[in-house]
């Protein structure tokens, strides 16, 4: 029984790396545009 547990534990970490690695360059887009959006804002709302 441990050790089927442990073979899900590697293989859901390999299978977490391979879509975290397609999801980095999204999301790195996506929080640069929402850390645009809120600079934009604090300029606004400071003028």
């Amino acid at each position: 029984g441990s050790h089927m547990i442990e073979d899900e534990e590697s293989t859901g970490i390999d299978a977490w790396r391979k879509p975290s690695l397609l999801w980095l360059i999204p999301a790195g887009i996506v929080l640069f545009l929402i850390l645009l959006l809120a600079g934009r804002n604090a300029r606004r709302n400071r003028s």
